[in-house]
């Protein structure tokens, strides 16, 4: 949790493509974390929790899904989640589906890494398409979204 909130104060205070690149990518290497966190059988979060907050399955579909929405502005479409999508449906609560969903979430923050790592520093103050600012702040708003979540996460594993 500290790791986080040390990216997360890092994030804010430098600027520049090899950093916002380097944040997001200590986010995704902060592995020891993340695998402890999604190891977290969906049945061991307190049933009084899960009725007053997204579960760990839906803020793991959540932050999946707002990368990939990263992910297909960076080339260039104009991309967002309906609220159907934004902690999507949990169809089926099986093991495999929830190591799919966790699958998901690690392939779209490597594809999300290397999008970043691919970025022309003048890309940066681009706008992002069908937004009002640009691919710098949106970059810094995803490493901020990922450490809040994380942090939910975690608050939620505590319980």
């Amino acid at each position: 949790m500290k790791r986080m909130g040390l990216i997360l104060v890092l994030a804010l205070a430098t600027s520049g493509l090899v950093f916002a690149a380097d944040a997001i990518e200590r986010i995704g290497e902060a592995r020891q974390v993340f695998e402890e966190i999604m190891a977290t059988p969906e049945k061991g979060i307190p049933r009084d929790l899960v009725a007053k907050a997204h579960c760990i399955w839906e803020l793991v579909v959540h932050l999946a899904g707002w990368e990939q929405v990263v992910c297909r502005r960076l080339q260039g479409q104009v991309a967002t989640l309906n609220d159907a999508q934004n902690f999507g449906p949990i169809d089926s609560t099986t093991e495999q589906s929830w190591q799919s969903t966790v699958s998901n979430l690690r392939k779209t923050h490597a594809e999300l890494i290397q999008l970043v790592s691919a970025l022309p520093e003048s890309s940066l103050a681009s706008r992002v398409p069908g937004k009002e600012y640009d691919v710098r702040f949106m970059l810094y708003g995803a490493v901020q979204h990922a450490a809040y979540h994380a942090g939910q996460i975690a608050i939620l594993k505590m319980h």
